[in-house]
């Protein structure tokens, strides 16, 4: 669409300078040239690489998503419903207007082909050939072939004065400016200034020819009586224009009008020279500079909170993603923010081998679509090693949490709200449960726990997440599910397991208490887990029993841990408070 309004526009400039300044003048060739130029012109100019004439200012953030305007407690708004897309129906309008009138041309001239195979070759005077007409029709020419009916003109000197005017047509190859014309005026159809243009084009092919017979040396006064004689003349093929109404009386003023002087050449620098200035120092201004391949321009969005605070700065260039499909820059400003459910961002290590991108993926998850099938797997393929994600909280809150998955220092800056103390983060087979475990598990259903602790969990987690070590939990149901077993694989390669709780079958063990018994298997609980990470970061924790007493009451677990070859054991209460401790020495 800027394309055709730029070319239009071009026309027009052409066509207002040729009727304001050129057209009155006798200089037909100069007229033809300038003609011609416009029609080409206009078609290429709307392509032409301009650069800028002012560097651009610098970058600005294009895309400021401002989760403020939630409501408290209200859900996200969805994307409003897409309305029909009025530019490429225009422009699918405007494309068949131009296909019917390009078949048109191409019907003529197959109309053209069948009325060759119709003529017969003749000779005129001086041995001037010609294809003679079987029916009525003017004379005309098209290539190199003279097209008339001998019949229609009985005098030597009408008949000799028709064969040098159509002789002057093929000489100046005046079939290519004639379709130039035809082809222009397909093309720019909406446009009154390719009609005009195509007229003054036409009719100024009709001058050069009515001078050039006349330099033969024909009476001026004959010659017009005889074109008054002929008058149009029916039957003549559409795509010529043989002697009409419409171009006769001009034909015979611009034949009676006096030499142009030389000083109106001046016109020409005018008309022809400014418009094209005109043309290109508006596209040069409105030119986007080229950027530097070496250092592209960066492409800025931020998403902040009620407070005004950023939760997170996204930088670029980078690969885009929405609703699981693969968009760009420019078209996140479409994206409505109180629409938004979810934004990841996914390191290029990771992206390689699961977008196929070398860039850094941000993910974004719209409300509406969130729950679709299609989304859904998507995120879980990108959950896996997306580094943060950005949620909406009850209160309307802008929030940002990390997602899972080995860490790297984000390429952008990234800022969160206030933590507070630092707590382990919970993995259940595979999947990210935040800083508490999954009530959901029961001790039953565990098989086994891994512990990531101190340099492991960071370069697990990354050294700016917060958190104090990893839990990674597997269930019965889920340790041979192969999502599971390949999240633990993965885990293993990464970074050597500090220790491993494996539940283990029942046991009878002598408590120090005769009115207790022992019963695997066994749960610690988070406060436990915290405190071994806490007071015995060298330890391995190699099993936990559950203590339940006789006598009733809330059971109790029994962690054991080995500090080098040195077993130890250490009671919690059944919410992981600490109870008591005992070595064997």
């Amino acid at each position: 669409m800027l394309y055709l309004l730029k070319a239009h526009a071009v026309l027009l400039l052409f066509a207002a300078a040729y009727c304001g300044l050129l057209r009155p003048l006798t200089f037909f060739t100069l007229n033809r040239a300038y003609l011609a130029f416009a029609l080409l012109f206009a078609a290429a100019y709307p392509a032409l690489p301009m650069p800028a004439l002012w560097p651009a200012a610098a970058p600005t953030p294009a895309v400021a998503w401002v989760l403020a305007e939630l409501p408290a407690g209200a859900p996200a708004a969805a994307l409003p419903a897409p309305g029909p897309d009025w530019p490429v129906w225009l422009l699918a309008a405007y494309a068949a207007g131009a296909a019917l009138l390009l078949g048109r041309l191409l019907v003529q001239l197959l109309s053209l082909a069948r009325l060759r195979r119709t003529t017969r070759a003749a000779m005129g005077p001086g041995g001037v050939a010609y294809r003679a007409l079987p029916g009525v029709g003017g004379p005309f020419s098209f290539g190199r072939t003279i097209y008339l009916n001998p019949a229609q003109h009985p005098a030597p000197a009408e008949l000799a004065a028709v064969l040098a005017h159509e002789q002057a047509h093929v000489r100046q190859a005046h079939t290519l400016d004639v379709l130039l014309a035809h082809v222009a005026t397909a093309v720019f159809w909406l446009n009154p200034a390719a009609w005009l243009l195509r007229r003054a084009l036409l009719d100024n092919l009709e001058y050069l020819a009515d001078a050039a017979t006349l330099r033969t040396g024909l009476d001026r006064r004959a010659y017009q009586y005889s074109l008054l004689r002929l008058g149009p003349a029916g039957g003549s093929p559409a795509l010529v224009s043989p002697f009409s109404l419409s171009t006769l009386k001009n034909r015979i003023l611009m034949m009676n009008q006096p030499v142009s002087n030389r000083l109106q050449l001046l016109r020409y620098a005018l008309a022809g020279p400014l418009v094209v200035a005109a043309a290109l120092a508006y596209s040069a201004a409105h030119a986007q500079p080229v950027a530097n391949p070496a250092t592209p321009a960066d492409e800025l969005f931020a998403i902040t909170n009620k407070a005004g605070h950023t939760v997170m700065k996204l930088a670029g260039p980078a690969a885009y993603y929405v609703d699981g499909q693969p968009s760009s820059y420019a078209n996140l400003a479409k994206v409505n923010p109180a629409a938004v459910a979810s934004v990841r961002v996914v390191k290029p290590e990771q992206a390689r081998p699961l977008l196929g991108t070398d860039q850094t993926a941000y993910v974004i998850t719209t409300e509406a679509k969130k729950v679709e099938p299609a989304v859904v797997a998507f995120n879980e393929k990108v959950r896996r090693v997306a580094l943060y994600r950005m949620g909406i909280d009850k209160q309307g809150e802008a929030t940002l949490t990390h997602d899972g998955g080995p860490a790297v220092t984000p390429a952008a800056p990234l800022q969160a709200k206030p933590a507070g103390p630092k707590k382990p983060i919970y993995y259940v087979d595979g999947k990210l449960v935040g800083s508490e475990p999954n009530n959901a598990v029961k001790p039953t259903d565990i098989a086994s726990i891994d512990v990531l602790k101190g340099a492991q969990a960071n370069d697990f987690l990354g050294s700016s997440s917060g958190a104090d070590g990893v839990i990674l939990i597997t269930t019965k149901t889920g340790e041979h599910s192969p999502e599971v077993m390949a999240f633990n694989a993965k885990v293993q390669r990464q970074v050597p397991l500090t220790g491993m709780v494996q539940a283990a079958p029942a046991k009878t063990m002598a408590p120090a208490d005769s009115t207790e018994k022992a019963v695997s298997p066994m749960y610690l609980g988070s406060a436990g887990l915290a405190y071994i990470t806490k007071h015995y970061p060298d330890a391995r924790l190699v099993g936990v029993d559950q203590i339940r007493p006789a006598s009733g009451g809330a059971p109790r677990y029994r962690a054991t841990i080995v500090i080098g070859r040195r077993p130890g054991y250490i009671t919690f209460g059944e919410r992981g408070e600490f109870i008591s401790e005992s070595y064997n020495k």
